[in-house]
């Protein structure tokens, strides 16, 4: 019987609001009259279902009208509202009957199934209609939901008990005289367009708030004002009518204020994700003002705020960890809504920062975790907000370092829509956190390093995180004279570039320096191959350089690449630290206070862990990183504080590379070993050891002086020049300028603008004249020359064979007869007759050797 009741009180609704006969224009009589019946209409068939097991609560009657309530027909929604209305006065008729025992068919009150907080979201937004007895309608409407709220739930006013439904509804009385109180004010409101909209916007707005605040007071629990909350974010946001809407949104920030605290945690959470579902709804309005839609998105946001401020963690974790990238508009304007406010805005960074560096990067499917790339976005999100601008610049050192901590992590996934949303995260911050001289820089590096993705784009990323490091340094050690001009010049004999040009001056350190440094460089040292990259390249590249004048910033900072640098960690890595000892020259400078004696403190560990890695026959290009880098610290240092032993040590590492395939190597090493002889010539370090290996190994750099490389020659060619110099240093006046005009004739110097047009060497006239000067003023050096010709006639490349040969032939051939005995002149024929005779020569080596043998004088 009940389900039958319900499908006729259905059918009668949706006829009655349909009717056309009741639409706009027709007779108000015969609607009025039609209304009258269908209220009578109703009231019979409660009293028909009133006994029932479960009998029809005013829920169910009115569920059918609710939607009509808004709809965008006028003659729809005053219908809709009449039988409400009707209906409502009915169930209380009845209510009251029972109560003053007029009604002894039954005991007790029977259930009037309503939900207060539904029914009062689905009125009260009708209180601003654009029809006026529509507003009458709803405010009466209001007035007989409060009395049904007293008999419902009595203890929900002040000081009643859960029993005294009379106590209730002698409290209820002063709660509807403020409704009457404000009646004519409501009804008074021009909401037509020739109303004065500034003077009705802040009417409105002093009204729904005292709605709101009758609203609060009645609902006092989560169980009564949960299903206002609910249906204002529901059916209420799908007003058509624009002043309803932000009724809805006003009562809905006002509840959460007052109320929010109450909820539980679980409901707190649901309520965020609810009110960005609505926002979402909000934007998609195409009818209304843009102004009208941005002061409902305001309230609506502002909501998300107080929501925060009564369950702070579980509402940051519903809104910076739940929500999936990309962010659309709702979610970025939610998390700047909260980031706005004074008291959260350093909770939510800080909360965002620990969900990227402590949660779980990665799920159980090995893609990116939602929290923290969630977490990530919400950083660059944040960064936009200008309230938060101290609070950006204060910690933008630690968000900096924990933003490129977790893109280096995505990156070593390869996944590339993450990676492209750290990236975006990033350059928001770096642009709102920086000075204009600064995004100036960047705006010639292109901020593209940030927006990379594929092949290289860590790299980029890493790149402009370092480039900025060094801008805000910049920045802090310039402040007001910082420039961006070009053509500036700098007091410093070391100089460095950034990616578009632009000289930066090695400095000391800025308070960013020491924060990025205190912060990161533990990183250097964690298991995670990620975060080591991301921490050696920042100290590598950026921190290094500005950190010149605090021994103990610079130490920390040696110590963390030394660290790194071993055969256990990973070649990019240790590249990057060994590339990094070239800066430690600036230390010698005399610009800042103790960077020599820093330098030499230093210099050994320094020296001995480019040593480890020069022979490094695994990874060439750390081996050619390694001689390339300890040439240029050791020109760095003054004079006396290269050790002995270290100089020995990388003269037998270096010699053997002579003949490295890699053309590149050669040059590294003949280069680094050039460097030694003239380190010996000017006294910074003992001669015996250098002078030595320069007899030993003059033939081979002789050999490789004419070899097809450019670079390999030209290196070879100072190096000759210089191995001259240094052998006859302890001659006579005369000999030394002998040597020094062969060593200047044109077959060995270097023309700067144009190498490659030197001369070829093994000229016939050049060897003459060497064997002649050798001989003339070397002639204790004869049987060393002989012997490491010998030695290289086996065994080695043609080229150093071919050259020992000529080299062979022109010192005998000026050797006078009478110091053959005094000379090992005899073995050194013997092995060229052997040479002249072995069919694994070449007939370009065997005829050198004849020719050699052919040189001898005769006795």
């Amino acid at each position: 019987v009940t389900a039958t009741m319900d499908n006729i009180v259905a059918l009668l609704g949706t006829t009655i609001v349909g009717c056309p006969i009741l639409r706009p224009g027709a007779d108000d009589a015969a609607a009025d009259d039609i209304a009258r019946r269908a209220v009578l209409l109703f009231g019979a068939l409660l009293d028909s279902t009133r006994r029932a097991q479960k009998p029809m609560g005013v829920d169910d009657a009115l569920a059918i009208y609710y939607p009509s309530l808004m709809d965008p027909d006028a003659g729809r929604r005053l219908r809709a509202a009449t039988l409400a209305i009707g209906i409502l006065k009915t169930y209380l008729a009845r209510a009251d009957a029972q109560l003053m025992g007029e009604d002894e068919a039954t005991e007790g009150l029977t259930p009037l199934g309503v939900t207060t907080g539904v029914a009062m979201a689905a009125f009260g937004a009708r209180v601003f209609d654009p029809e006026v007895p529509l507003r009458k309608i709803a405010l009466d409407a209001l007035s007989q939901l409060l009395k049904m709220h007293a008999i419902t739930t009595p203890d929900a006013f002040d000081g009643v008990d859960a029993a005294d439904v009379a106590s209730a509804l002698e409290a209820v009385k002063a709660v509807i005289a403020e409704l009457k109180a404000v009646k004519p004010r409501v009804l008074g409101v021009d909401l037509t367009p020739a109303g004065n909209r500034v003077l009705v916007n802040k009417e409105l707005s002093a009204l729904n708030k005292a709605l709101c605040a009758i609203f609060v007071r009645v609902l006092p629990r989560p169980e009564l004002f949960t299903p206002l909350l609910d249906a204002l974010l529901t059916t209420g946001m799908r007003d058509p009518f624009a002043d309803c809407l932000t009724t809805a949104t006003i009562v809905l920030h006002g509840t959460i204020r007052g109320m929010g605290g109450l909820l539980s945690t679980a409901q707190a959470q649901q309520y965020i994700a609810k009110v960005v579902t609505s926002a979402e709804l909000v934007l998609g309005r195409q009818n209304d003002a843009p102004d009208s839609i941005e002061g409902v998105l305001s309230s609506l946001f502002v909501s998300v705020r107080n929501l925060v401020k009564h369950h702070t963690e579980p509402c940051f974790e519903a809104l910076v960890r739940k929500h999936p990238t990309p962010h659309g508009v709702p979610v970025v304007r939610a998390v700047q809504a909260v980031a706005a406010d004074a008291a959260l805005q350093r909770p939510l960074l800080n909360y965002c920062l620990d969900t990227m560096l402590n949660m779980p990067v990665f799920d159980e499917k090995n893609a990116p975790a939602q929290g923290p790339l969630s977490a990530c976005c919400c950083v660059g999100w944040i960064s936009e907000v200008s309230k938060c601008e101290a609070l950006l610049y204060e910690m933008r050192s630690t968000v900096l370092c924990v933003l490129a901590l977790y893109a280096s992590t995505i990156h070593e996934h390869s996944d590339q829509a993450a990676h492209g949303h750290a990236g975006k995260a990033t350059e928001l911050y770096i642009r709102n956190t920086s000075s204009d001289v600064t995004k100036d820089r960047l705006e010639r590096f292109g901020w593209r390093a940030f927006g990379c993705v594929g092949a290289g784009a860590f790299e980029a990323y890493i790149a402009g995180v370092t480039e900025t490091i060094k801008y805000w340094s910049d920045e802090d050690n310039q402040g007001e004279e910082l420039t961006t001009d070009h053509d500036r010049e700098y007091d410093f004999s070391g100089l460095d570039g950034d990616a578009s040009g632009l000289m930066l001056p090695p400095a000391e350190p800025s308070q960013t320096v020491v924060d990025i440094a205190e912060f990161l460089v533990p990183y250097a040292d964690k298991p995670s191959l990620a975060h080591r990259r991301v921490a050696v390249a920042v100290v590598a590249r950026s921190l290094l350089r500005n950190s010149l004048g605090d021994s103990g910033l610079v130490q920390c900072l040696v110590t963390c690449l030394l660290g790194r640098t071993g055969p256990d960690e990973q070649p990019p890595l240790r590249l990057e630290s060994l590339c990094a000892f070239g800066k430690l020259g600036l230390l010698a400078h005399d610009g800042f206070e103790g960077g020599p004696q820093l330098l030499r403190e230093f210099l050994p560990s320094v020296t001995t862990s480019l040593l480890n890695n020069v022979d490094d026959d695994r990874n060439p290009q750390i081996a050619l990183i390694a001689a390339t880098i300890m040439e240029e610290v050791m020109f760095a240092t003054d004079k006396a504080h290269v050790q002995q032993g270290t100089i020995v040590n990388l003269m037998l590492k270096v010699k053997a590379r002579f003949e490295h395939p890699d053309a590149k190597m050669r040059k590294a090493c003949i280069t680094l070993f050039c460097a030694i002889l003239t380190l010996a010539l000017e006294g910074s370090i003992d001669k015996q050891h250098p002078l030595q290996q320069a007899h030993q190994f003059f033939v081979v750099l002789l050999a490789h002086a004419q070899e097809d490389d450019e670079q390999v020659r030209i290196a070879s060619r100072k190096a000759v020049t210089t191995a001259l110099a240094l052998m006859s240093a302890s001659l006579s006046p005369e000999s030394k300028q002998a040597v020094a005009r062969f060593a200047d004739r044109s077959a060995l110097r270097i023309d700067p603008e144009f190498p490659s047009a030197s001369p070829a060497l093994f000229d016939d006239t050049t060897l003459n004249e060497f064997g002649g000067m050798w001989v003339a003023h070397f002639p204790g050096r004869v049987s060393d020359l002989f012997t490491a010709c010998m030695s290289y006639f086996e065994g080695c490349p043609a080229q150093l064979r071919l050259a020992s040969a000529s080299v062979s032939a022109v010192v005998l051939k000026h050797l006078p007869a009478d110091e053959f005995s005094r000379t090992n002149a005899e073995q050194l024929c013997a092995a060229l007759m052997r040479v002249a005779r072995a069919s694994s020569s070449s007939a370009e080596l065997r005829t050198r050797a004849v020719r050699a043998l052919g040189s001898l004088p005769v006795a």
